[in-house]
């Protein structure tokens, strides 16, 4: 049940943030469902599991220090971990190992964001098969049998795994995709016409006291005539 719990966070997690990253346009309750999902498969995961825990708040955190954190959803996420991290403190067994691996993972991190900051490249997908790789052998080496490792190598795969399917696949649904997004040209255009609304009000809004004066003005000379 882990390793599917693992996989579906990993998968679910970079739909969603490739939804927000290329502003796709997808239905709300879409969102919310993937959102939904997440937060289920996490706290069946970290309900036992302090490191597990502890690992998904050093990425968010992690991802916030180099400007990855772009949704309040990845803040509320944030703090659900750690509260999770707090309820389940404690010093795990191999706890070395485990500080290794993820001490490991968090480098990788940092370094793919200075080196590949792009959203899509050959070298971007190129170092996250590689990273595929070291996560599936990681699954059968004996010195890594641990429950953590053993999530966490999962939830790797899913993630870089779909990150993987989705830019090689991209090319090929990108008319799909455009069709999702509003074309920017149109974005443009409805820009212009809310500053010219903005505009015309604030406009009007100037101009009413100067009639107002004028015609307490022109009443006044009839009065006067009168």
């Amino acid at each position: 049940m882990d390793a599917v719990l693992s996989l579906g966070l990993g998968v679910t997690l970079k739909v969603y943030d490739d939804i927000l990253d290329l502003h796709l346009k997808s239905p709300e309750v879409v969102n919310e469902i993937l959102k939904s999902f997440m937060i289920f498969c996490f706290t069946l995961l970290a309900a036992k599991d302090f490191m597990f825990s502890l690992t998904v708040f050093i990425i968010i955190l992690t991802s916030s220090s180099v400007g990855g954190v772009d949704d309040p959803f990845w803040i509320a996420f944030g703090c659900i971990a750690l509260c999770m991290t707090i309820m389940t403190l404690q010093k795990p067994a191999h706890f070395t190992v485990s500080l290794y691996y993820i001490t490991l993972f968090i480098l990788t991190l940092l370094l793919e964001s200075k080196y590949f900051p792009e959203e899509t490249s050959t070298r971007k997908t190129q170092s996250r098969i590689v990273m595929c790789l070291i996560a599936i052998v990681a699954l059968y080496l004996p010195i890594l049998d641990i429950p953590y490792i053993k999530k966490l190598s999962i939830f790797v795969v899913g993630y870089f795994g779909t990150s993987i399917v989705l830019t090689s696949c991209y090319p090929y649904l990108k008319k799909w995709v455009s069709s999702w997004r509003k074309p920017a040209a149109l974005e443009k255009q409805d820009t212009e016409e809310k500053q010219q609304e903005s505009h015309d009000v604030q406009g009007q809004s100037e101009l009413q006291p100067i009639e107002d004066n004028i015609e307490i003005k022109d009443e006044a000379e009839r009065d006067s005539e009168v």
